[in-house]
């Protein structure tokens, strides 16, 4: 398989230095033909995401040292140093790898999924600028597909692992069809990206507290159905509310028992949630009547339960790779069986159906012989049903 990958990715290399080897849109454009006319290449597809930077291309072993060589002189960035921080892959392990990638079992979250997402849109933009012919078009829309079936085969996805899903996820088993949420310190880094997670279900009602006077026109929020007040407010929202986040930086408790006894009125079961270091809720909440709180701790032993789960489902996925990586090669030479039919077509007509296995038993080994032995008995089979 003339197929070859160079990769950069968080396995091999810190933040600064994948920073340095990232491709804009416009630099990908330019990569592209220098590629085709300085290592002459016909086929390549650039991934270029946060935790990595990987060209897909095609030619011999002997073009590998080539695009290394353009890579780090288009980005400026010595050779020698950058060496050690570059796989390389060839042939069936390129293809292999690719699927890895496309899994999210070479991700730092394993199972992710976005990564997926960018290799679709990385093949896109490649194809966009005519980068891809008949191979990369097979192998970059089977390895997509392969890693969906997988995905479902392993159920790669549905083992979440980041506070903010496994948060959202404690919001949807609350035992309310509509739940109302408040989340206190919406603004902040956590509460903006739990208040995303938890916006992705119907019948939530989300209200959110901020220290940050017109927090309310935050670009950050645009588009989303979210109600924010001051952090003054708090308990008068917390009245009403079914289940409290506090994701502060404050080095004071927002929410104390006694003052959510002073202040809120209705009685009703509530869940509140502790994703500040250090907590900022009063862990006596707990003690108050139909009240119950989780922390980060609860999160974090959650979290690294979920993981040997992902590391146990990404083992799995990766027994399934090997399969679907054959698939990927069998489909391309299937391709080049089908241009060769008419040559050899001419060849039998010419020769004779005999010749041509006279000549299998000369150039072909015993397991060669074998599997076009089975392949023949397979065939008459079929044909006589």
């Amino acid at each position: 398989m003339e197929i070859n990958a160079i990769s950069i990715s968080s396995k091999t290399a810190p933040v600064e230095i994948r920073q340095l080897f990232a491709f804009s849109g416009d630099e990908q454009a330019d990569f592209y033909k220098k590629a085709f006319s300085d290592v002459k290449i016909s086929q390549c597809v650039i991934l270029s995401t946060c935790n990595r930077c990987e060209i897909y291309f095609d030619g011999a072993f002997s073009t590998v040292r080539a695009m290394e060589k353009l890579f780090c002189d288009f980005k400026n960035v010595s050779i020698q140093n950058a060496k050690k921080y570059i796989n390389v892959f060839t042939g069936e392990s390129a293809i292999n790898h690719l699927l890895k990638v496309a899994c999210g079992i070479d991700s730092v979250v394993l199972g992710e999924d976005e990564i997926l997402r960018q290799i679709k849109d990385s093949y896109q933009c490649a194809h966009s600028f005519g980068a891809v012919g008949f191979e990369f078009n097979t192998i970059f829309k089977m390895a997509i597909m392969s890693a969906k079936k997988i995905k479902t085969l392993t159920g790669l996805s549905k083992t979440p692992v980041s506070v903010g899903t496994l948060t959202a996820n404690e919001v949807f088993k609350f035992p309310k069809e509509n739940k109302n949420v408040l989340i206190i310190g919406i603004t902040g880094k956590i509460g903006t990206i739990t208040a995303k997670n938890i916006l992705s279900r119907q019948g939530i009602t989300l209200n959110g507290t901020s220290r940050f006077h017109n927090a309310a026109n935050s670009p950050v929020f645009t588009g989303l159905n979210v109600n924010i007040r001051p952090f003054s407010e708090r308990y008068s929202l917390i009245n009403s509310a079914d289940i409290i986040i506090s994701a502060t930086s404050s080095p004071h408790y927002t929410i104390t028992k006694d003052e959510f006894l002073k202040n809120v009125r209705l009685k009703k079961p509530r869940l509140f949630i502790d994703l500040s270091v250090p907590p900022d809720i009063d862990s006596d909440i707990n003690s108050v009547d139909m009240c119950r709180l989780f922390d980060i701790d609860y999160f974090k032993k959650l979290s690294e339960e979920n993981n040997l789960i992902k590391r146990k489902e990404a083992r799995s996925a990766e027994s399934y790779i090997d399969g679907f990586k054959d698939n990927i090669i069998k489909e391309l030479y299937y391709h080049d069986i089908v241009k060769s039919l008419p040559e050899l077509n001419k060849a039998v007509n010419e020769k004779g159906l005999n010749r041509l296995f006279y000549s299998l038993r000369k150039l072909s080994d015993k397991e060669e012989t074998e599997a076009v032995y089975r392949w023949i008995k397979l065939y008459l089979e079929e044909y006589k049903k």
